[in-house]
């Protein structure tokens, strides 16, 4: 059964103290605030039942397959192989361990290499997470754009090349 791929948004207004102290945390746990305070809110709704079972475990799975990405980029960065293609790398990498592989066809719902799947949508959140776990620089061109690349054959269709890295991210 396919999921529901669609996403609503809300603005939430907080007192001073509360933002600094959860941008503190996202730090620690190498996120952006944004995407801290959701992986938050889903923990609190696995944690306290308010989703469904099948939901529930959607959560965890995909919070997974996001962690490891992120991990697999600071590894590379902590062992020197930091490049412009950080992004690409890490997945390649991730792609070359079978639970990784299992663990994201479950999650798409189908095979890793095709494209079209709407369900493919991780691969943002997987970017964006690589980024905000090695404080990474987007490269960019002559007019200010980021630098993106198209990629065939891979898992993803494309990325954005980044400049450099905070090495006091990658632990």
């Amino acid at each position: 059964m396919s999921k529901d791929t669609n996403v609503n948004r809300i603005g939430l207004y907080m007192e001073s103290q509360l933002h600094a102290a959860l941008q503190k945390d996202a730090d620690a746990h190498g996120r952006d605030l944004t995407d801290h305070v959701l992986r938050i809110l889903g923990d609190y709704a696995v944690e306290k039942g308010l989703l469904s079972d099948e939901d529930a475990a959607e959560h965890v799975l995909k919070s997974s397959l996001v962690d490891r990405a992120a991990e697999e980029a600071r590894r590379l960065c902590r062992e020197g192989q930091f490049s412009e293609d950080i992004t690409l790398n890490a997945i390649d990498a991730c792609m070359q361990d079978l639970g990784f592989v299992t663990d994201y066809e479950a999650y798409i719902e189908g095979n890793a290499y095709a494209h079209g799947n709407p369900r493919k949508s991780i691969n943002m959140d997987i970017g964006h997470a690589i980024k905000a776990a090695i404080g990474g620089e987007v490269k960019r061109n002559a007019d200010g754009k980021p630098v993106k690349v198209p990629v065939q054959g891979k898992v993803i269709q494309s990325y954005t090349r980044m400049e450099s890295y905070d090495p006091a991210r990658i632990g």
